[in-house]
């Protein structure tokens, strides 16, 4: 399951990964003796194309989690609706 959960992108881990990135960039800075480019990535994967359209588990069969911005990763048929509200949330 590559695509990534609204719940790992909350203000304390944006804060931390920011912070960790910076804390990069300065060590480069001083061991290379050069100005370091910042450049990042902090909007996560939240749609992901699937090899199958549908998944079983224990002989039930549901449509495939295409990742929170389409529809939950709970095994639930309420759960595996699409909802274009969750493009919103993101």
């Amino acid at each position: 399951d590559c695509a990534e959960s609204f719940r790992e992108h909350k203000t304390d881990y944006i804060r931390d990964y920011f912070q960790l990135f910076l804390q990069m960039a300065l060590v480069l800075t001083f061991r290379g003796n050069t100005q370091v480019v910042k450049v990042g990535r902090v909007a996560g994967q939240f749609a992901k194309p699937r090899s199958s359209p549908t998944e079983k588990q224990g002989g039930k069969e549901l449509p495939s989690y295409r990742g929170d911005i389409i529809n939950g990763p709970e095994f639930t048929e309420e759960a595996r609706i699409p909802d274009p509200r969750r493009q919103l949330q993101a």
